[in-house]
């Protein structure tokens, strides 16, 4: 079951042997489901938002700039992107690509602009990179 509440408090200071940080949160009990000594998984939601993600290997660092190559009707073109906030596997692109773009994933280093790409798979979003089950680009 999911439950819902809100951050109280974070404490000032870090554990320096396990790096975990304490912090207080308010989760409405009103059937009583949570009882005390439970242990729970928690997932903290910092400014979220909705973006379009590609995964990291995707993208080719070249100086300054950030490019991937995005397929039209077979044919890979280079594009330059901006990019944002990164978690394992996964970077966000802020500027340079669309939902339903298509990016190619696999063998981008011998890739040029213009080149012909085979789709061998199609992978359909949404992905929430914070979820373990979608960590796993496709």
């Amino acid at each position: 079951r999911e439950f819902e509440g809100t951050v109280q408090e974070i404490d000032s200071r870090i554990d320096p042997t396990t790096r975990a940080i304490a912090v207080r949160a308010i989760v409405p009990n009103p059937e009583g489901d949570l009882k005390p000594g439970m242990l729970l998984t928690v997932a903290l939601e910092r400014n979220p938002r909705e973006s379009v993600v590609v995964p990291e290997r995707s993208i080719l660092p070249s100086g300054d700039t950030r490019s991937v190559f995005k397929v039209v009707e077979g044919v890979a073109h280079k594009t330059a992107v901006a990019t944002g906030r990164r978690v394992p596997g996964f970077v966000e692109v802020t500027d340079g690509l669309v939902p339903g773009d298509l990016v190619v994933t696999d063998g981008v280093l011998g890739l040029s602009d213009g080149g012909e790409v085979e789709i061998k798979d199609r992978f359909e979003g949404p992905v929430d990179p914070f979820d373990p089950k979608t960590r796993q680009s496709p």
